[in-house]
């Protein structure tokens, strides 16, 4: 979840070779950064799924949750539609959700 809060193509490259750096040096893993951070290798955490719970955050591996991730969005908009009166009608496809998951960490 550092990653988040990275802002620039520069701080994403040394996160990710500071990360696989760490991982080698510490647990003796050759991995490279297309092995970790490559589309679709994308590990997902998020309490988007429990924002009816309080007010508690807890993040969950969310990773193979994608329907339930949809569901959830597209409920919060009709939430929103109701409360504002204003037609907002969205796409949940895979990268706007990760943009969204991004921004409730980063925003919480």
């Amino acid at each position: 979840m550092f990653g988040d809060r990275l802002v620039s193509a520069e701080d994403w490259t040394w996160f990710q070779q500071l990360t696989i750096s760490i991982l080698t040096r510490r647990f003796g893993f050759s991995w490279t950064s297309e092995d970790l951070f490559s589309e679709g290798q994308t590990i997902v955490f998020s309490d988007v799924l429990r924002l009816d719970v309080g007010s508690t955050v807890l993040y969950e591996d969310i990773t193979n949750e994608r329907k339930k991730i949809v569901k959830t969005l597209e409920e919060k908009q009709e939430d929103y539609k109701i409360a504002t009166n204003d037609k907002m009608d969205l796409v949940f496809f895979e990268m706007a959700c990760a943009h969204i998951l991004h921004l409730c960490r980063i925003l919480r």
